[in-house]
């Protein structure tokens, strides 16, 4: 028996290192690849929990997961480890997308350390999203929907003014919207513009895969009379 437990903490303490070697030669190549697809490489190398843990120590120095955002952000039991930790790696890298996007703090306490990150690990973050975002289209609206519903008391608090020039999660490009309909509707021309020039040539993710919203944004200009003078201004969305 005591050789037996001696061989086994040597299979696993080998698998582990050989782990963190990979991760350490192509970390974020597999990383991207298992936020896309769950047939990735690090499926079949983090199977047990001291793997993930070795997983987890990675991206934290990658990306600045920690231990505390696993907690906030929970573990299903039900799941395999990998997927606990690429879940919550999606909703961390995503969520540092949203907040430093932000014109305001975040508005769930646990989102405002998140500005608080270092230039190197939100560019990390940030590229992992882009990536995903733009080589993997379905698994990243699929993720972005995920944490959206994790978010909920979060984007409750949303205002279209609140927002930058990313829209990281489907609803703020639902907010924008009905913003710029209420601003159409209250004359304010410009507010409205400049929403617009944001999204013109469909760059929006979620304006790429909503045909009746890149209508709603189509420009339609109508005549109006100012002090005398003719003018156009954007018509209704």
């Amino acid at each position: 028996m005591e050789e037996a437990d001696a061989w086994i903490s040597s299979a696993v303490s080998q698998s582990t290192f050989g782990l963190a070697a990979a991760l350490a030669e192509v970390g974020p190549k597999m990383v991207a690849e298992a936020l896309a697809q769950t047939s990735s490489a690090l499926a079949a190398r983090v199977t047990v929990p001291e793997e993930a843990r070795t997983l987890r120590g990675y991206l934290h120095k990658l990306t600045g997961m920690d231990d505390a955002w696993v907690e906030f952000f929970g573990e299903d039991k039900n799941l395999k480890p990998l997927d606990n930790v690429i879940d919550a790696l999606a909703a961390w890298i995503l969520c540092v997308e949203y907040v430093h996007d932000l014109r305001r703090p975040a508005h769930l306490t646990p989102l405002r350390r998140l500005r608080d990150l270092s230039a190197p690990l939100v560019r990390s973050c940030t590229d992992l999203v882009v990536q995903l975002r733009r080589d993997n289209g379905d698994a990243y609206a699929r993720r972005a929907d995920e944490v959206e519903s994790f978010l909920a008391e979060e984007l409750k608090a949303m205002t279209p003014d609140d927002l930058g020039q990313i829209d990281t999660f489907r609803e703020e490009e639902n907010r924008v919207l009905t913003g710029a309909v209420d601003a159409l509707r209250k004359s304010e021309w410009s507010k409205a513009k400049a929403w617009w020039d944001v999204r013109k040539g469909d760059t929006s993710f979620w304006l790429q895969r909503d045909q009746s919203h890149r209508w709603a944004w189509r420009p339609r200009r109508r005549s109006r009379r100012v002090r005398g003078e003719p003018c156009s201004e954007p018509a209704a969305i």
